[in-house]
């Protein structure tokens, strides 16, 4: 009796430690697919935005893309004047890549465009540090941080470069994940590269319900925020095709916290990278009960025209964020009066005592200075079965005859 039950424990304490407990895990095995089936995405991006009403604000963002400052396309411009020599090349890209070019519209922007200069700096930067990362001589020593920072900073300045400081952007955020009835996964959060997130101040329906902050709250902490902090953009920087389904875990999150607030008709997006040099924006949404996501644009980190495109299209997701705000200020009457007769529902994950520890998420680095995946893996290779080694125990003492501790021996 005594070693059926350890077995057994120890049985299930192996079936536990087989299940997928990480994002990063979980986005590049086939338990993926039936995770987001669950929860109602669907995984395709569709290329074609539908001609009905809802989709007019992402037409917008991508006609405002092809618009840019008169100023841009010419070389002897003041605008230019900080550019550090290193990066001349790259503005000179830039301008004649313009003037060659009848894609676009030049159109003033007057002080909508102070924030500019400093963004197509940032953007040659960027330009001339993949070209030096793309050399012969470093193809093997490039890693997901190489473009990260600069993009970090780019994503930065798209959301506070123009002194509103309603949209924030900060990087190595977890996200709480709903909760799905596999047995195969038991993933709560996903940590995402970097999250624009909006802070809604004195949100009554989130100031007044404390029981319910957490339900409303998608990012993972110890405590909800003091106020609501709506997501609005998932980003991932991590090449190697796993991006792409985190960046859709990260949306989910996003989707499911607008599910419980009653905003089903606004977007969340989404930005991955994509062989190595390319980014993709996604647009996601609910449909009835759906997820649906929609591409708004591809763009590549070589050319300066495009890396131009994608800064217009993040001030264009910025001005959508600001309404959105309204939006929902707007509706805060109305949802307290929906949470008292119906209040949300917390559809967050959460952690089986049964499983194993998460591990921190993994990047698709190679590991450095020994701090590999391998040494981090050591260090849990006691707490798999710990749950059975506890049992054991607790069997043990219930099985001993007391009376035999006490025995002299002969």
């Amino acid at each position: 009796m005594h070693r059926s039950s350890v077995s057994s424990s120890q049985t299930g304490a192996r079936s536990h430690r087989s299940r997928i407990t990480t994002a990063s895990e979980l986005a590049t095995k086939p338990e993926f697919d039936d995770w987001a089936r669950e929860l109602k995405l669907e995984k395709h991006i569709e290329r074609n935005l539908t001609d009905t009403p809802i989709f007019s604000a992402i037409k917008t963002i991508q006609s405002h893309s092809k618009i840019f400052p008169p100023w841009v396309r010419d070389k002897r411009s003041n605008n230019y004047s900080f550019i550090p020599p290193a990066y001349q090349k790259w503005k000179d890209v830039l301008c004649s890549s313009l003037q060659a070019d009848d894609e676009y519209t030049f159109v003033d922007g007057g002080e909508a465009d102070s924030a500019f200069p400093f963004a197509i700096g940032i953007i040659v930067q960027l330009c001339h540090h993949q070209d030096r990362l793309a050399s012969v001589n470093r193809t093997s020593l490039d890693s997901n941080t190489d473009i990260h920072f600069i993009l970090d900073s780019l994503m930065m300045h798209s959301c506070d470069g123009d002194g509103d400081e309603f949209l924030v952007y900060s990087t190595e955020q977890k996200l709480r994940l709903p909760a799905t009835s596999s047995t195969k996964a038991n993933v709560v959060t996903t940590t995402a590269d970097g999250v624009s997130s909006l802070d809604i101040i004195e949100f009554d329906p989130y100031t007044i319900h404390i029981d319910y902050r957490e339900s409303m709250s998608a990012f993972s902490t110890k405590n909800p925020t003091l106020h609501l902090i709506l997501v609005h953009c998932v980003v991932e920087y991590k090449r190697l095709g796993v991006g792409e389904n985190q960046m859709k875990m990260g949306m989910v999150s996003a989707l499911y916290q607008k599910k419980v607030l009653g905003i089903h008709n606004q977007f969340v997006f989404g930005i991955f990278q994509f062989n190595k040099d390319g980014l993709q924006v996604v647009a996601g949404i609910w449909e009835a009960d759906t997820i649906k996501l929609y591409n708004v644009g591809k763009y590549s980190l070589r050319h300066p025209v495009s890396l131009v495109e994608l800064y217009l299209v993040l001030r264009g997701m910025k001005r959508l964020a600001a309404d959105y705000r309204k939006e929902l200020l707007n509706s805060s009457k109305t949802l307290r009066g929906v949470f008292k007769t119906n209040p949300p529902v917390n559809e967050w994950a959460t952690r089986d005592t049964n499983t194993i520890h998460e591990l921190p998420e993994e990047t698709d680095d190679e590991p450095q200075h020994g701090d590999s995946h391998f040494q981090r893996g050591l260090s849990t290779l006691e707490l798999w079965d710990m749950a059975a080694r506890i049992n054991a125990f607790h069997e043990s003492i219930r099985n001993c005859d007391p009376y035999s501790l006490w025995q002299v021996d002969p």
